[in-house]
């Protein structure tokens, strides 16, 4: 059992590692656009003091701010933290004009647009985050699987990989060093115990984004799971719609 699973563990892991340290690096980057984005949505024109609002007064301001408006993806209500009212369009391609995603902003009190910001689209951010949800496999998939499925199950068989590693060095466990967590060089015996030591410091992580990952995937599931209702809303945010 024990050169079986050792077995396993070195050419299994391998290629699983591959693509999911390609998953790891294109999540980093994706995070990196969407810090990117929250920069550009930060600065607002107007500064206004926040004050609780019935709830007659909201239901008036949405129906307002949305009035001939089309394609709504959300909208926020306001906040101590954001005293406005903000609301996203995600506008199709159409013959003559491109995609526009568009971020409308509010007073609370007059309903009174004072800022809209469009977002840049980034062929080279969409594609990495395309990469990252499902691999560019798209909701066709391959063998009729959607794309995001796989990465799940990339993550779910990485993290079993892991625990086989973890249990495989157990009985080596004395042989933990923090210095082995940087290679001091290239001989084979360094490497491996860089390995031992590494992987098990990087555990939690792949414990985290396996589980994460496939939670979103399988997001009925979890909510089961859980006993989530998906019918409530824990956030200001209003989806309007897909």
């Amino acid at each position: 059992m024990h050169k079986f699973l050792t077995t396993l563990h070195r050419w299994l892991g391998f290629p699983l590692g591959i693509f999911f340290v390609v998953t790891f690096g294109t999540g980093a980057i994706t995070a990196v656009d969407e810090l990117l984005k929250h920069i550009q949505l930060s600065p607002v024109v107007d500064d206004v003091a926040y004050e609780s609002m019935p709830v007659t007064n909201q239901a008036d301001a949405l129906q307002a701010i949305t009035a001939g408006k089309d394609f709504i993806r959300a909208v926020s209500l306001p906040s101590a933290e954001f005293p406005y009212f903000e609301l996203q369009q995600r506008i199709p391609k159409t013959d003559n004009n491109p995609p526009q995603n568009l971020t409308h902003r509010y007073r609370f009190d007059t309903y009174t647009e004072i800022q809209v910001i469009e977002e840049e689209k980034s062929p080279f951010f969409d594609t990495v985050l395309q990469l990252h949800r499902n691999f560019l496999l798209g909701k066709e998939g391959l063998w009729g699987i959607h794309g995001k499925y796989f990465v799940a199950w990339l993550g779910l068989i990485a993290l079993l990989i892991s625990l086989i590693g973890l249990w495989l060095w157990w009985p080596l466990r004395k042989s933990f060093k923090a210095r082995h967590l940087v290679p001091g060089n290239t001989a084979r015996k360094t490497l491996y115990f860089n390995h031992l030591s590494a992987g098990v410091v990087c555990l939690a992580l792949i414990v985290m984004l396996a589980i994460t990952g496939a939670s979103i995937s399988y997001r009925d599931v979890t909510q089961s799971i859980l006993g989530v209702s998906k019918h409530s809303a824990p956030s200001p945010a209003i989806q309007v719609g897909e």
